[in-house]
C-alpha cells in the first residue's frame, strides 16, 4: 500500500478483512499491490484477484518464479481487467546491514514516467523526496525533486516499464493515436480503434545486443525480432479493433544456455 499517511494494518486472515482493507485504501485515494502472486512467496490465500490496482508482476531476479506472476497479470489482462505491472526486489536488508538475499535494492528496478523525463525506481543516486517504500521507487537527479503525488499519479496510469536493474536498459512503448505522426500515447494508456485503420506504435530499445524483442497482444506474441544492436528503435502498425492490450518485452539469455531465456525489460500494456 503506497500514498497515505496512516498505517494501515494489512495482516489479514479472512476476506471480509482484506475486503475492507482494499476497499478503505482506494477511497482514501491510495494504491494497493498484490506482492509475489505466485506459490512461491507466501502464497495468496484469498479469492479472485481482481480490483486491485497494481500487481507485483516481476519479484527478486526473474528465474524467482516471475514467469508465473507474468502468467496471473496476463489473464487479467485477457480478461479485460485493468491491472498496473510493477516490479519489487523485496530486500529486506540494505547496507550495512548484513544481506539476507543473493540479490539487491533495485533487482528489478521500475522506472515511472512522472514528468517530461522518466524517474528511475530504486535509484542510488537519489533525492531526498519522500517517497512509497514499495515499489522502491526513488527519484533521480533532475532540476527539481519529483512530488510523490506525480509519482503516484504515473503508477496508478500505468506509465511504467520494468527492467532487471538500475543499469542502461530501457523499453518504451509509445503509440501514434490519433494518427498525426507523434507518439504521444504511452504504455498505461487507453487508444481507440480508428475506423478500422491500424494504429502506429514505437518501441525503443537499449540493452538488446544479442537480445530478443517480443511483441505481445492478448497474450500471444505476434512478432518476435532478434537484435544485433544495444540500441534500436522499431515501428510497426496493428490494427486494434477487438484486441485488448498490446505490450512488449525484452528477453534474452543469462548464465548457461541451457536455462533458456529471463526478461531483462517490459512494459505495461496500451
Amino acid at each position: 500500500m503506497w500514498g497515505l499517511r496512516e498505517w494501515i494494518d494489512f495482516r489479514c486472515a479472512d476476506e471480509a478483512s482484506i475486503e475492507a482493507v482494499r476497499r478503505y485504501v482506494l477511497q482514501k485515494g491510495g494504491l494497493i499491490s498484490v506482492n509475489h502472486p505466485k506459490p512461491i512467496g507466501p502464497p495468496w490465500f484469498f479469492r479472485g484477484w481482481e480490483g486491485y490496482p497494481s500487481m507485483e508482476v516481476w519479484q527478486a531476479p526473474w528465474r524467482f518464479y516471475n514467469w508465473e506472476s507474468l502468467e496471473r497479470w496476463d489473464s487479467l489482462l485477457r480478461q479485460g481487467q485493468r491491472v498496473v505491472a510493477v516490479g519489487g526486489s523485496d530486500v529486506h536488508s540494505i547496507p550495512p546491514a548484513e544481506p539476507r538475499h543473493p540479490h539487491g535494492l533495485a533487482n528489478p528496478t521500475t522506472w515511472v514516467y512522472a514528468g517530461l523525463s522518466p524517474v528511475r525506481a530504486e535509484s542510488v543516486d537519489a533525492s531526498p523526496a519522500p517517497l512509497p517504500a514499495r515499489p522502491e521507487v526513488l527519484v533521480g537527479r533532475a532540476e527539481r525533486p519529483r512530488p510523490e503525488q506525480a509519482i503516484l499519479d504515473a503508477i496508478r496510469a500505468g506509465h511504467i516499464f520494468l527492467t532487471d536493474a538500475p543499469n542502461n536498459t530501457r523499453l518504451i512503448l509509445r503509440a501514434d493515436a490519433d494518427g498525426d505522426g507523434r507518439f504521444e500515447t504511452l504504455m498505461g494508456d487507453t487508444i481507440e480503434p480508428r475506423n478500422g485503420r491500424p494504429i502506429r506504435f514505437r518501441i525503443d530499445v537499449n540493452g538488446g545486443m544479442d537480445r530478443r524483442l517480443w511483441l505481445i497482444a492478448d497474450g500471444v506474441p505476434i512478432d518476435i525480432r532478434p537484435l544485433d544492436k544495444v540500441e534500436s528503435t522499431h515501428e510497426f502498425s496493428l490494427d486494434v479493433a477487438g484486441r485488448r492490450y498490446v505490450r512488449a518485452e525484452l528477453r534474452g539469455p543469462r548464465g548457461r544456455s541451457e536455462r533458456g531465456e529471463v526478461i531483462w525489460a517490459m512494459t505495461n500494456p496500451t
